[in-house]
């Protein structure tokens, strides 16, 4: 009786450990057991977006996809350079045609893109001048008074400058709205720093912030 009992936990534990194991093999198959960064996630994303849905050219190396429409770069979280040069990524070529080349830039992912999208400036892009133009859409909701605070940050977090991007259509709706605003930098304001979108709370309560943030550099 003791040796029947016995075999029938050993078979008990045997199934068990089958079970346990043919789970952890089906669990990695779908990924669930792979981690990956956000930007790993998102590279992939994008990688099928570009050349799978969207008969883009995926350049894995530089996170670009060249040839597909404003609206959808936006949308899936890249920045759109509608004028990228072809020789970008060889600048010592010797000889380079002249055109232009839409890209869609995804070295920085915008993880807020169903609420703000930024079409000026690009992320990581370089600015000249004394003037720093911000123009873009988010939703209605993140207006108020049909404005929103745009600031200056330096990379540790402290405030340079501070404005207001003011919206260019009725503010008081679910749907996107266009936006635009122009800073006189201060003269301090150079190299690379963060260009701090925050979404306007009148509540005050902390549950309501939000903010997109975008790293550029000042010349």
């Amino acid at each position: 009786m003791k040796k029947q009992s016995s075999t029938i936990i050993l078979t008990i534990f045997l199934v068990v450990v089958i079970i346990i194991c043919f789970a952890f093999v089906i669990a990695d198959q779908l990924g669930w057991l792979t981690t990956k960064t956000p930007n790993q996630l998102n590279s992939s994303i994008r990688n099928a977006k570009c050349d799978e849905s969207y008969a883009g050219v995926w350049l894995p190396e530089f996170k670009e996809c060249e040839g597909i429409a404003k609206e959808i770069c936006l949308a899936n979280g890249g920045y759109f350079n509608e004028c990228a040069s072809a020789c970008r990524h060889n600048p010592s070529a010797t000889v380079c045609t002249m055109q232009c080349i839409p890209v869609c830039e995804y070295a920085v992912i915008n993880e807020k893109a169903d609420l703000i999208r930024v079409t000026f400036p690009r992320a990581n892009q370089i600015i000249e001048g004394s003037y720093l133009e911000v123009i873009g859409e988010a939703r209605g909701n993140w207006f108020f008074e049909a404005s929103f605070p745009v600031q200056i940050k330096s990379l540790d977090g402290k405030g340079l400058q501070e404005g207001f991007a003011s919206a260019e259509g009725e503010w008081m709706t679910e749907e996107f709205v266009g936006f635009r605003t122009e800073l006189k930098l201060k003269s301090n304001i150079k190299g690379k720093i963060n260009l701090v979108l925050k979404k306007d709370n009148p509540s005050g309560l902390s549950a309501n912030d939000d903010e997109l943030i975008i790293p550029i550099e000042i010349k």
